[in-house]
């Protein structure tokens, strides 16, 4: 490859090379590797022509039966308990019981974690504690050198950690579970990973508990609330005017008991919608055994739902946000029905992008040219709206009302666009311009290229008109 000099560009190329979203190659000599490219910046290759790159050397998944034998103090076999493992794979998912042996058995695969629950039970009328086993890949070998960690929690063994090697077929594991005394407090011994819109969310306690109704609620946080003046004749907000509001709003969640009544786990709701952050929160439960509510303050980490769609470049947008759309105002009257006072302004030219952006690992965007008034200008400005995975862009709700309302609260939306309301992406492009009318052009056209992970990149060039 022949490359100018005295101009400092940007290499970059896939290295994912079956499309499964993780880099085939690592460890350049030069530049950095994310996780479907590499990249380099020329003026950084110190007059070396090479760029070489190592093939990774990716461990399978392994699929190892866990045996697992529960003793009580005694070191007497405890038969007829309910043991789980939950991974990030298959969910949840009973052990059965060979009786031959006396041992809980497991058939599990392990790509990055999995957690297996034995919940707390009661032998000859003491009580034994929940306790798990974590078991996971290691990080640093491969091949014939990986791993698999061991690690128990809540037990009396001195070994509660070590590993065997990955090629074992076999895993045997004895577990000597706490005695759980009364004057213990209940702790929280696991929590599964957050929610998506797809999966539920569990915690794994130390011993069994009831949860009264309402006890869990999911939290959507700083959520939009608009109140425009003339919704309702029952509300405070006066015609001519829109109430802007954040606040956090509270759901009601359905909650199963199961594991001897030891694991929460929160049923799925469509309440969890794109563009926003949530967490649960876990009020006051009962401790069964101290017949006790307790609140462990328990909220979840807070956790956020990104849209799922697919992007279409055809969704970008160019708007300069003031209320007029082909010189004409977007909306004629406010919400007290006076007419509106929009002009056809010179005014902030904003790239408004879908919230599917997100689902792209990489987005860049060039202008070439402004078409104002029809006289030309050349332009060179790069912006990189997503990298590696992170939107760089930031995130607004758009709201449309008029341009003579008074607005009450939160400020910072875009409202005069021709955009229906909702969430979008807002690029500033350094620009003044005017709407694209049929007496005047106003445009800009732009390259691109983009790719969501795994796949190829998508490049073409794009002329929009200003909204």
């Amino acid at each position: 490859m022949e490359l100018p000099q005295g101009l400092n560009v940007r290499l970059s190329t896939e290295i994912d090379n079956n499309a499964d979203g993780e880099a085939d190659f690592d460890d350049p000599n030069v530049g950095s590797v994310g996780s479907t490219a590499f990249w380099v910046n020329v003026d950084s290759l110190a007059g070396s022509n090479v760029i070489s790159l190592a093939p990774v050397v990716k461990p399978a998944n392994i699929f190892p039966e866990v045996r697992i034998t529960v003793l009580d103090n005694l070191a007497n076999i405890v038969e007829g308990l309910s043991i789980s493992h939950d991974d990030i794979i298959s969910g949840p998912r009973l052990a059965t019981f060979d009786a031959s042996t006396s041992q809980y058995v497991l058939d599990v695969q392990i790509d990055r974690s999995v957690e297996v629950m034995i919940p707390a039970f009661v032998v000859d009328g003491i009580n034994y504690s929940s306790s798990t086993i974590t078991l996971f890949l290691s990080s640093n070998f491969s091949g014939a050198d990986q791993e698999i960690f061991v690690q128990l929690s809540n037990v009396n063994q001195s070994n509660w950690s070590y590993s065997v090697p990955a090629t074992q077929e076999v895993i045997d594991i004895v577990v000597d579970p706490h005695i759980d005394f009364v004057s213990t407090d209940l702790e929280v011994v696991y929590r599964s990973s957050l929610p998506t819109e797809n999966t539920s969310y569990r915690v794994f306690y130390s011993r069994a508990v009831s949860v009264p109704e309402n006890t869990v609620v999911l939290v959507r946080e700083d959520a939009y609330q608009v109140t425009q003046g003339n919704d309702s004749p029952d509300d405070i907000v006066l015609p001519g005017t829109t109430s802007i509001q954040r606040t956090d709003l509270r759901f009601p969640v359905s909650t199963q008991l199961s594991l001897n009544d030891t694991l929460l786990s929160v049923d799925l709701t469509p309440n969890l919608i794109p563009n926003y952050y949530y967490h649960y929160e876990i009020g006051g439960i009962t401790d069964v055994l101290n017949d006790a509510v307790v609140d462990l303050n328990d909220n979840s980490s807070r956790f956020g739902i990104r849209a799922n769609s697919a992007f279409d470049i055809n969704a970008v947008v160019l708007d300069n946000d003031n209320f007029t759309n082909n010189g004409e105002a977007i909306l004629p009257t406010n919400t007290a029905g006076e007419a509106s006072l929009a002009v056809n302004r010179n005014d902030s030219v904003y790239l408004i992008l879908p919230t599917s952006i997100e689902t792209l690992e990489n987005f860049t965007i060039r202008k070439l040219s402004v078409a104002r008034g029809g006289f030309l200008e050349l332009e060179d400005d790069l912006y990189r709206i997503v990298e590696n995975g992170s939107v760089w862009s930031q995130k607004y709700q758009f709201i449309a009302t008029a341009q003579n309302e008074t607005i009450l609260g939160d400020s910072t939306n875009f409202r005069g666009t021709s955009l229906d309301e909702g969430f979008y992406y807002a690029q500033y492009l350094g620009e003044f311009m005017f709407d694209h009318t049929n007496a005047s052009t106003n445009t800009i056209t732009f390259e691109y290229a983009y790719n969501a992970e795994g796949e190829p990149a998508k490049t073409g060039t794009l002329t929009l008109e200003v909204q």
